[in-house]
């Protein structure tokens, strides 16, 4: 389970001129924090033959402020 989510809020700077705007956005990546296991050891003369040795990132979030003009 992997799910990506991604939220934004445009607030409008009218004040300043028409068109102008402000967006806030958060990203979430792997959300929820399930962890996502990679394929195990193929080679077969390896001591961890057949072991799950690694995953993927855990939950990563960015945050981001944009003006636009």
């Amino acid at each position: 389970n992997n799910w990506n989510i991604a939220a934004a809020k445009r607030i409008p700077l009218n004040f300043l001129k028409e068109g102008h705007a402000l967006e806030l956005r958060s990203d979430f990546f792997n959300a929820f924090n399930h962890t996502q296991w990679l394929s195990s050891d193929k080679t077969m003369t390896s001591a961890t033959y057949g072991r799950i040795t690694s995953s993927r990132p855990a939950r990563q979030v960015q945050f981001a402020l944009r003006y636009i003009f």
